[in-house]
């Protein structure tokens, strides 16, 4: 079954929201970790992601 063109339109409408957003959480956290000390940056990244999932 073929979507018309309102689904898709509203679906691309969609998923462009949710692109901008995450954008600006992805700047915003950029931003925070640059703004920091480096070192205490770079270790809360390491420390954000759990051995688990390496």
């Amino acid at each position: 079954m073929k979507p018309n063109r309102q689904t898709t339109s509203t679906l691309l409408k969609i998923s462009a929201i949710l692109w901008v957003i995450w954008g600006l959480v992805h700047a915003l956290a950029g931003g925070l970790t640059i703004s920091g000390d480096t070192a205490t940056a770079v270790s809360g990244i390491a420390d954000g992601v759990g051995y688990d999932l390496n």
